[in-house]
């Protein structure tokens, strides 16, 4: 394996370590009301299959999601007809159900349409996108693009729209799909910098981008966006673990421009601030890998 194909590993570690694990986008604006819920009685059964559920017993979730679905069609439960799609669709993925879970997504879209409810869509709109393009199916980049178009025109809840684009960016780009990951991150950076400028939240939409570009072999683009979102992590969280992230990426930016002596420098800022803020954790052994990738180049 190559220097630059271990570094490009590297960058996927430090994102799943650096942004899922610590970048949290701020609370929404008091105007921005919540999600809707279903009826209580509709709720009870959902409860009864919890995220561990889906894992450990697939078929006994479906068929909570059977139970569900019929109680909320018979009580005209628009949100809890939505709800319980999505715990079907979710379920059937696992069963590896594809066209069924797809089918269950759409039909979460027609129910969170009724609900009024924007979030709901673009997530069943993605999830379904992503179902088709793991199957090297036709149709996933159109189910993408309702989903971004839907976000860009969200008044009710843009703020929880962009979260939900931004998760499945980031659920695209672990894939490897990386055309469909830089819109969805493109469209929940650009709705996060309209509502909510120089937050946190921008600075992950950025590093999205910039971890999407650096797989494309846009290494300028790539430190553009790592440089913007690390100015703002400054600003907003010094010595914070996004902070080193940012640097961890930045250093594998010019590592692979070949920029070993910037590379060193940035890595180095990271590993500081990991000694402090996690000592023996992962991403700092993680960083000793890239100060000794760089030293053996």
């Amino acid at each position: 394996m190559s220097s630059t194909q271990k570094i490009g590993q590297i960058l996927i570690a430090v994102w799943l370590m650096g942004i899922l694990g610590h970048a949290q986008a701020p609370p929404a604006p008091a105007e921005e009301p919540p999600g809707p819920n279903p009826t209580l009685t509709v709720q009870k059964i959902l409860d009864e299959a919890p995220e561990s559920a889906l894992d450990k017993d697939p078929p006994d979730a479906l068929r909570t999601g059977d139970r569900a679905l019929a109680l909320a069609q018979a009580t005209q439960d628009t949100v809890g007809i939505a709800q319980a799609q999505r715990l079907r669709a979710r379920t059937l993925e696992r069963l590896k159900r594809t066209e069924e879970a797809v089918a269950a997504w759409r039909a979460a879209v027609v129910a969170w349409e009724q609900a009024n409810e924007t979030p709901g869509r673009i997530e069943a709109w993605a999830s379904a996108g992503l179902l088709l393009a793991l199957e090297k199916k036709a149709g996933a980049e159109a189910l993408v693009a309702q989903a971004t178009g839907l976000g860009r025109s969200e008044a009710k809840r843009p703020l929880a729209s962009a979260d939900a684009l931004y998760r499945f960016g980031g659920a695209y780009y672990q894939r490897g799909l990386l055309p469909l990951a830089r819109s969805l991150f493109a469209v929940s950076l650009g709705i996060r910098e309209d509502r909510i400028p120089n937050s946190l939240a921008v600075a992950a939409s950025l590093n999205g981008l910039g971890l999407v570009a650096d797989r494309q072999g846009d290494l300028a683009g790539a430190r553009e966006y790592h440089q913007r979102a690390l100015t703002i992590r400054q600003q907003r969280a010094p010595n914070s673990l996004d902070v080193a992230a940012s640097w961890n990426n930045l250093g594998g930016v010019a590592a692979q421009q070949g920029d070993l002596t910037a590379a060193r420098e940035y890595y180095q800022r990271a590993l500081a601030i990991q000694q402090q803020r996690a000592p023996d954790s992962l991403g700092m052994a993680t960083n000793w890998n890239n100060l000794g990738v760089v030293a053996g180049r």
